[in-house]
């Protein structure tokens, strides 16, 4: 019987022949697969160079219509068709070149950018404005493509219908596009769209597109351009979009608004990380916006708005020293002030100097402001709801902001030099856990002059019209005032909720650290209920009061209304000084108080002071339940310190200069003697030396026929006008009432 082996396996001939046949298979598939490949990357190619053929044939028409084509030529002439010219952006190189053809025919924004930033050819004639073709590759990625000119092109041309030959060019996918042939329609002529940029209460811009909206394809675009980044950013408008009103048919666009709760800060909208780079703005720069309407379903012109310029935070900004850094800006409304705090609206100084001036170009009202912001919105909010919004610390957290109604005091973390050039800041209401006034703590080194504050009503921890507090710098030629007198529902105070650590209040700074504040005034009421209150300062602590005064309310000539005292500067539980409450290291000269005050240690023209105060006098009533002086509560210096310094005795009934500490010839009544009267009372003789007085108190008016019956500033000491001042005059002008003499005085 014939034995069969089982067999266990392939014999190698069979394994060699099934090995062959997968090889085979696996090719054609792989082959199919790279092919499809090629295939759907050349229709995207494709796709991307007809973008770009109907971007660049509409505006190569709009620059052949405004003439623009005789700029300079980008690229060379080609050899087979007279003034056929070429252009290529090799690599993705970029747009370096402003004036030439490819930055008029494929401006930012025409198409993609990543289209636009790529690499391809734009074959066109100059006359007539044909676009021929558009070759488009890429290089990077599976088929990166590196073009070499001097070869290239030609073989591209001359294969620009081989389909089969652009999918696989030496490994490549080149995109081809030759729509000169392919009969696009041609769309109607497009009108330019009208553009506004307004810069007050808010930023804005009101586009106005005159063509019909109905036009098939038409597209509208709102482009912003930082001066300074050279970023820019688009936004497309169109009639389903939250910037459009269909009752005007216009687009209206916020560029900043500090007070929107939906981030509608420059930073927030132009600037944040959420944003792409290559349009990521700066806070503070300046910013050029226009409009463009085109269509790209078909051959039309490109029709572009006129460009317009503002800065994205303030009025203006300028370089005044040529050296390419921004050293001044200009304040003309209430949120270009809050703009100088960078929690408000991200400004860091990008471009700006070290050394920044702030020059006020127009009178600031916040009733004003609120009330235009509400009519903005259409809305009835008034300016009991508005608030002013912080910046969001980050892109997923809530904006904190003011109280409602409040103007949000803002502190700069740079140096400053605020110039008022003579113009008002009316009737701010402030109210803030903290530090409160038109600045609050600034942590920079602030500067500020010529310069009126009216009707403000401030309440925080500390509190003054002009600052919560200042470290180092000078305040000069400062006026806070109020439009009218006996209103103590406004004014100056400083309290806070129960536990609170309640500080200094000041008729114009609550506290001061090294500053210089010289030849200012307030006429304000003051009110602290924590440490204390000053007419003119809380606390100063070094620097100096130069030729400054706080002037009081009055009612008939008298610190009486109906038998009852009304103190113009209060701190119950503190120390009050009718000009500066707590001096320590700091000097007083040539300065005078007229207000009353009233709390545990008391004096006419300082509370508590250790350091020299000369030529300096006091009017006003005192009340210290704890210590009282005429002039001073308590005074812990040596008698040199105290030199020529005066009281007015008889409106507190001849009461002590000063309540504990140094007394002397140094600090006397000026109307103990008729020669000290004299020289400080006019009979109004030839030759009256009062001043223009702007009292509150009516019967002063009549009496002293609108002048100062005592000395001011200037003329204290030297006589001299060493405080005379261009813009405002406040020194040789008192505002604010003082005491009349002994004949209307009820003399208790």
């Amino acid at each position: 019987m014939r034995k069969f082996r089982a067999r266990k396996g392939f014999t190698l001939a069979e394994t060699l022949i099934v090995v062959a046949i997968i090889v085979i298979l696996t090719g054609v598939v792989v082959i199919s697969v790279i092919d499809y490949l090629r295939s759907t990357t050349k229709l995207e190619y494709d796709g991307y160079a007809k973008s770009i053929f109907v971007a660049a044939q509409n505006h190569l028409t709009m620059a052949e219509h405004e003439g623009y084509l005789g700029r300079t030529k980008f690229g060379v002439v080609e050899d087979e068709g007279a003034g056929v010219y070429h252009f290529v952006v090799e690599n993705g190189s970029g747009f370096d070149d402003a004036g030439s053809v490819q930055d008029l025919i494929l401006p930012y924004g025409s198409v993609d950018e990543t289209v636009r930033a790529g690499s391809y050819i734009i074959r066109y004639q100059k006359s007539p404005a044909q676009v021929l073709d558009v070759f488009y590759w890429s290089d990077e990625g599976r088929y990166a493509f590196y073009f070499n000119p001097d070869v290239d092109y030609s073989n591209m041309l001359d294969n620009r219908d081989d389909k089969d030959e652009l999918r696989n060019y030496g490994g490549s996918v080149i995109g081809y596009y030759g729509g000169a042939d392919e009969g696009k329609s041609l769309g109607e002529k497009l009108l330019a769209p009208q553009i506004q940029l307004i810069n007050a209460e808010k930023l804005y811009v009101v586009v106005d597109n005159p063509n019909s909206v109905d036009i098939s394809g038409m597209k509208l675009k709102l482009f912003v351009r930082g001066e300074t980044s050279g970023h820019i950013k688009e936004i497309e408008l169109t009639t389903s979009s939250q910037y459009y009103d269909s009752f005007s048919g216009k687009y209206t666009v916020i560029l900043d608004d500090i007070t929107s709760e939906s981030k509608r800060h420059f930073s927030e909208v132009f600037c944040s990380i959420m944003e792409p780079e290559a349009s990521r703005l700066i806070p503070g720069e300046d910013i050029t916006v226009y409009a463009v309407v085109y269509n790209d379903e078909v051959f039309t012109n490109v029709a572009y708005s006129s460009e317009q310029t503002a800065n994205s935070l303030f009025g203006d900004a300028v370089d005044t020293n040529d050296d390419d850094l921004k050293d001044t800006i200009g304040i003309a409304n209430v949120r270009h002030l809050e703009n100088l705090d960078s929690r408000i609206s991200g400004f860091a100084m990008d471009g700006y100097a070290s050394g920044l001036t702030a020059n006020q170009t127009a009178d600031l009202s916040w009733k004003d402001f609120t009330s235009n912001i509400s009519a903005m919105n259409n809305s009835p909010l008034g300016a009991e709801e508005i608030k002013v919004y912080e910046i969001a610390s980050s892109p997923a957290a809530a904006a904190s902001h003011s109280k409602p109604g409040c103007y949000d005091p803002i502190s700069p973390s740079y140096a400053l030099t605020y110039d008022g050039a003579g113009h008002t800041i009316a009737e701010m209401k402030i109210d803030k856990d903290g530090a409160a006034g038109l600045f609050g703590n600034p942590t920079g080194e602030i500067s500020v002059s010529n310069l009126r504050l009216l009707d403000f009503d401030v309440t925080g921890l500390s509190a003054g019209t002009l600052a919560g507090s200042l470290t180092g710098g000078t305040v000069r030629n400062v006026l806070a005032c109020q439009s009218k007198g006996w209103d103590s529902t406004v004014g100056v105070t400083a309290s806070g909720a129960d536990g609170s650590s309640v500080g200094y209040a000041g008729g114009l700074v609550a506290e001061t650290n090294g500053t210089v504040v010289e030849a200012c005034a307030a006429s304000v009421y003051v009110n602290s209920d924590g440490l204390g209150a000053g007419g003119l300062v809380g606390k100063v602590e070094g620097g100096a009061v130069i030729g400054s005064y706080a002037a009081g309310f009055t009612y008939g000539g008298a610190y009486y209304h109906e038998d009852t005292p009304i103190y113009n500067v209060t701190a119950a539980n503190g120390t009050v000084g009718g000009l500066v409450a707590v001096d320590v290291g700091a000097q007083i000269d040539y300065s005078y108080s007229t207000a009353s005050v009233s709390g545990q240690v008391a004096g006419g023209l300082v509370g508590n002071s250790d350091s020299g105060i000369h030529w300096s006098y006091s009017t006003g009533l005192v009340d210290g339940s704890s210590r009282q002086g005429s002039f001073a509560g308590v005074l812990s210096g040596s008698a040199s310190d105290y030199t020529n310094n005066y009281y007015f005795s008889i409106i507190n009934w001849g009461s002590n200069a000063v309540g504990q500490g140094v007394t002397g010839t140094g600090i006397r009544a000026f109307d103990d003697s008729t020669a000290d009267y004299r020289y400080f009372v006019s009979t109004g003789a030839e030759g009256d030396p009062r001043s223009p007085a702007r009292p509150y108190d009516d019967t002063l008016n009549a009496y002293y026929q609108g002048k100062y019956n005592l000395k001011t500033v200037d003329q204290l000491g030297t006589g001299e006008d060493v405080y005379t001042t261009e813009e405002n005059d406040f020194v040789r002008t008192h505002y604010g009432d003082w005491p009349a003499p002994e004949i209307l005085v009820v003399n208790e």
